[in-house]
């Protein structure tokens, strides 16, 4: 079975500051936007707190800061509900 290659980038305090989404003219990001002419880029996005470590958290967890308690830059797996969550990378290892 062939698995597909995946590249993830999850950045923090990233903006939309970025020339492939022409909001800051400014700007000159040709590494991003040659990366992002090639692949999917996300144009109406949006983080789950407004802290790098909770949003960090929930993205490779899936599970929401309001639910799992994580609010500031204490480490994922020091919050019971984390502890044991299968997280992106996670999943990945589990399945090859």
């Amino acid at each position: 079975m062939n698995r597909p290659n995946v590249l993830m980038f999850a950045v923090d305090d990233y903006r939309d500051f970025v020339g492939c989404l022409a909001t800051h003219p400014d700007v000159k990001t040709p590494n991003i936007d040659r990366l992002a002419k090639g692949g999917v880029t996300f144009n109406n996005t949006h983080c789950q707190a407004p802290m790098c470590g909770p949003s960090r958290a929930s993205l490779l967890s899936g599970i929401r800061p309001s639910t799992s308690g994580c609010y500031g830059f204490q480490p994922m797996r020091s919050i019971d509900m984390l502890a044991k969550a299968a997280t992106i990378p996670k999943h990945f290892r589990i399945n090859g």
